[in-house]
């Protein structure tokens, strides 16, 4: 787990350091908390589960006692894991597809851009890919035309690139926090979804996304939009 993330942590550096924009004044993906584990410690929390053996289609542990059940306490520990785990890979993922699109928008500040392009159609379109109209409530209001996924993304893509020129650069584009709680990390991104005029500046705001994982009947991970927020900390 903590090779992912670590690998995760050099993949930042090299991208930061290699493919940023000339004279940015802030680099375009910053890090907020330490992503690691204590390994051992979790390894203590589930040492008595893997003394646990199966043998004749009975359960034991080391001390030769029956084990008829095992409780949510003691698989508690496995399943965070996972989740952290399961974090990483996500996040290992969008630096991924960051670092492939790097060969069309040369820097990895428009590669970002373009992952909010593709971030923001999958919130709005989900897999279709029909033209989407969104009709609102009421005698007066319009409806919006947002037209197809691809074209949408790649809109807000080229929009992002063009709003972001000649403006100040004392923000990052891609924000990563872990929040550490009972042991294990709670992680949080949040990406620059657009440029917002006030007054005579302009300002970015940032989507906010949570990576999610559910350990009910199935186990399952997920990334979720929630906000638009006008900070990255």
């Amino acid at each position: 787990m903590n090779e992912v993330h670590n690998f995760n942590m050099s993949t930042v550096k090299i991208l930061n350091r290699s493919f940023a924009q000339e004279n940015r004044d802030m680099e375009p993906i910053t890090v907020i908390g330490d992503g690691r584990l204590d390994i051992n410690q979790w390894a203590e929390d589930l040492k008595y589960l893997g003394t646990i053996t199966y043998k004749d289609k009975i359960y034991t542990d080391n001390k030769g006692k029956k084990i008829t059940t095992v409780t949510r306490a003691q698989v508690n520990p496995m399943y965070k894991i996972a989740s952290n785990y399961s974090a990483n890979v996500v996040i290992e993922g969008l630096l991924r597809t960051a670092t492939d699109s790097l060969g069309t928008y040369k820097t990895i500040g428009k590669a970002l851009f373009a992952m909010t392009g593709n971030l923001e159609a999958e919130v709005k379109f989900g897999n279709t890919k029909l033209p989407l109209l969104i009709c609102y409530g009421g005698k007066t209001q319009k409806l919006a035309v947002m037209g197809k996924r691809d074209d949408y993304s790649t809109a807000l893509t080229d929009k992002l690139v063009n709003d972001s020129k000649g403006i100040d650069t004392d923000y990052p584009i891609l924000s990563l926090r872990y929040n550490k709680k009972e042991g294990y990390n709670v992680v949080n991104m949040k990406l620059l979804n657009s440029f917002v005029s006030s007054g005579d500046t302009v300002k970015p705001t940032w989507m906010q996304y949570g990576i999610r994982t559910n350990s009910g009947s199935s186990f399952t991970c997920t990334v979720e939009a929630s906000r638009p927020t006008d900070t990255w900390t």
